[in-house]
């Protein structure tokens, strides 16, 4: 079975594993020969179709001795797989490279810490985007977001928030 046919069955998300081997064949001059390089991650794509900018059909295989940070592996996702769409539905490069980065960073958090910490970056995210551009540099806010219930009819979910201007 070729590594292809294992990420389309299986679906991973990730995987750690003991060593990742990268075997190359260099040709220049004689005689042709093999190297074999440790790497720590590597990944897999179970497509030809390397246009997609979804890291949903990305699985990251690494090894439990990597040192690369959340943010690290971010930017190794963003320089393998982002490509901005240029159709008229797509939205300008900048909004696209930020949502693709924002993905790519909750992807590596939940991949190399946990899904909890993957959440709680990907609101922080949220927060900072949008917040940014009201919070005066002189106030301080405390915001509180808690789900409330919806009625069994319109299964909606929506939140109660809470801020508060600290002193």
């Amino acid at each position: 079975m070729s590594l292809d046919d294992a990420l389309i069955q299986t679906h991973l998300a990730s995987a750690v594993v003991d060593r990742i081997t990268a075997i190359t064949t260099l040709s220049i001059g004689r005689p042709v020969q093999e190297v074999a390089l440790p790497l720590d991650i590597c990944f897999g794509y179970p497509s030809d179709d390397w246009s997609s900018t979804s890291l949903d059909d990305v699985t990251l295989f690494h090894t439990q001795s990597s040192d690369l940070s959340a943010s690290e592996l971010a930017d190794l996702l963003e320089a393998a797989f982002f490509s901005p769409h240029e159709d008229s539905d797509a939205d300008c490069y900048d909004t696209q490279l930020d949502n693709f980065q924002e993905e790519a960073l909750e992807r590596a958090i939940r991949t190399l810490l946990s899904d909890e910490a993957a959440l709680k970056a990907r609101i922080e995210m949220t927060l900072d985007r949008h917040l940014r551009w009201v919070m005066p540099s002189t106030l301080q806010v405390e915001v509180i977001v808690s789900p409330i219930t919806s009625d069994a009819l319109n299964h909606w979910s929506g939140f109660r928030r809470v801020v508060t201007i600290l002193p």
